[in-house]
C-alpha cells in the first residue's frame, strides 16, 4: 500500500513457494540478490550498482513483482509484474 521495495538476499527464494507467493500478494517489488556470500559493505555496493537497473524494472512493470539482482549488478524479472503502458 505504501509502495515499498523489498531488497533480501534471500537466492534461494525460487524454490521456496510459500515465500514467493507471499511477496507477490504483498503486492511489493522485491529485489533479490542472488550473489553468494557478501559481507553488508559488498551487498550494499551491488544494489548501489544495480540501482540503474532497478529503476528500469520500475518504470517498465507494475508491482508485484519479483527481480534478481546478480553479483554485477544485472537486474532480471523473474516472476510476476505487469507491463506498463508505453
Amino acid at each position: 500500500k505504501k509502495g515499498w521495495i523489498v531488497l533480501t538476499q534471500d537466492k534461494r527464494i525460487r524454490y521456496r513457494t510459500l515465500e514467493r507467493e507471499a511477496l507477490l500478494r504483498a503486492g511489493v517489488a522485491a529485489f533479490v540478490l542472488t550473489g553468494g556470500d557478501l559481507q553488508a559493505k559488498e551487498i550494499g555496493k551491488v544494489f548501489l550498482d544495480a540501482l540503474p537497473g532497478m529503476r528500469k524494472t520500475l518504470a517498465k512493470y507494475r508491482p508485484p513483482f519479483i527481480a534478481t539482482v546478480s553479483r554485477s549488478g544485472t537486474v532480471a524479472l523473474r516472476y510476476g509484474g505487469t507491463k506498463k503502458p508505453e
